[in-house]
């Protein structure tokens, strides 16, 4: 029966209800996806934090700032982690360790030559650390797996134009001069090369400073992946380490092989029989091949051989004039306090355990200690002693703790150790449980 209506007309009532939207299906429209978001934050800023830290040409200009300009990202990130039902930072007994560095940061102030500014600079990441440390090792495995990817796709863009470069290739650069560590470069775009001619061939370090940052930035990426070292993305960086010609990186990736074994609890002896063979045979033909005169015999073996003096070629960390007043130093009261003491009346090239201890003074020093041992609270033995072994060698010849490229590798080296360890009881499956629940705030 006919209502009357015309063909075109539609009832108010379903009008209505074509836009009306139900109160609880509009507040699932506007939530926020927590987790995520704080996830894309965390990520974001330590990845820049990290790739800054090792001053790439195209971060100069923010060397000094860029920890401000992602500031915001980890206060948000902090910030939505409070609301999150099932937050992503879980990790909840850091505070020993930041009032260890912000300890640590007050006296690099006033007993070393920090200015204010250097403080500030210091306590406005604290945030920054704090958010790294909160990271529960389910967390820390997948931040591995991005900063390993990401770190493997940018040699991989870099690799085949220094390649390209050697091969007699031509491609447009200019000159490039660092003002505050005084390095002048030719720089490629994708990949820079040190002015001098003093070598055969030039040592690969991408868009970064020095060859033994890069070398050590990929081998501490390593450590964080044991048991995967078979991805395509850590082959890239084992490439890596070893096309710089860094002796440290050599080093640190023997240390490493040697490292992972004893952690995974395989056989150690069998492999440093098989390895020690293996390097005798390779330094005897680097010795030997052209007369030694190849770049292997020049930078590596050659730095390995014990001089007249009975010191090691290599230990060029510190120069002849700071070595005595090191030892002067050592000798005298100073050591307590540190400075101020300034490295500028010294000739450029010093570096190492020694100019922090000069610069800061044994205090420091010791809460510079004290922290590395705070940040592996929670880790099994065999990682956390392993990292620790890492930070010390790498502390010797470059001290740069508070470095985001050497402190976060590091923190999830000792944190994660074996990713198959049957000791963990937690999924390494990279699935996340909480992904559905942990999209929406709680309900307060």
């Amino acid at each position: 029966m006919s209502d009357g209506r015309h063909w075109y007309q539609i009832r108010k009532s379903t009008l209505e209800s074509m836009f009306t939207i139900r109160r609880d299906n509009l507040s699932r429209m506007l939530a926020l996806p927590f987790h995520k978001v704080v996830r894309w934050c965390l990520y974001t800023g330590i990845l820049v934090c990290y790739i800054c830290s090792l001053s790439p040409w195209f971060t100069w200009s923010i060397s000094n700032t860029y920890f401000v300009i992602v500031l915001p990202l980890f206060l948000v990130a902090l910030a939505l982690n409070r609301k999150m039902e099932h937050p992503l930072l879980r990790r909840t007994k850091v505070h020993i360790s930041i009032a260890i560095y912000i300890a640590a940061s007050f006296c690099m102030s006033l007993l070393g030559h920090y200015s204010f500014m250097g403080t500030a600079a210091m306590l406005l990441q604290v945030p920054i650390f704090y958010s790294i440390l909160r990271l529960d090792r389910e967390e820390l495995m997948r931040l591995s797996d991005f900063l390993c990817k990401a770190m493997g796709w940018m040699m991989c863009i870099s690799i085949p134009f220094f390649v390209y470069h050697l091969a007699g290739g031509s491609l447009p650069h200019q000159f490039a001069y660092n003002e505050k560590l005084q390095y002048t470069f030719d720089n490629f775009y994708f990949f820079m090369i040190n002015d001098s001619n003093e070598r055969i061939i030039p040592r690969f370090h991408a868009f970064f400073l020095e060859p033994g940052h890069v070398g050590t930035a990929c081998t501490f990426l390593l450590l964080t992946q044991i048991g995967r070292w078979k991805r395509w993305y850590n082959i890239v960086l084992a490439f890596t380490s070893i096309i710089t010609l860094s002796l440290a990186a050599y080093v640190l990736m023997v240390m490493a092989f040697f490292l992972s074994a004893w952690i995974r609890k395989r056989a150690v002896v069998g492999k440093v029989l098989i390895t020690a063979t293996f390097v005798g045979a390779f330094f005897i033909f680097a010795m030997n091949y052209n007369r030694g005169v190849n770049v292997v015999n020049m930078l590596i073996v050659e730095r390995l051989s014990i001089g007249d003096d009975g010191k090691m070629e290599g230990d060029n960390r510190v120069n002849n004039e700071f070595k005595k007043e090191f030892d002067r130093y050592i000798e005298s009261g100073e050591i307590l306090t540190g400075g101020p003491k300034s490295m500028d009346k010294f000739e450029w090239g010093n570096a190492g355990y020694r100019v922090f201890i000069y610069s800061y003074g044994i205090i420091t020093t010791l809460l510079v200690i004290l922290f590395a041992f705070s940040i592996t609270k929670g880790a099994h033995m065999r990682p956390k002693w392993g990292m620790l072994i890492i930070a010390a060698a790498t502390f010797w010849a470059r001290a740069n703790p508070f470095h985001y490229f050497f402190f976060v590798p590091l923190f999830m080296m000792a944190q994660i150790g074996w990713r198959d360890d049957p000791d963990y009881h937690i999924s390494t499956n990279g699935n996340d449980t909480n992904e559905t629940t942990s999209n929406t705030p709680c309900q307060k």
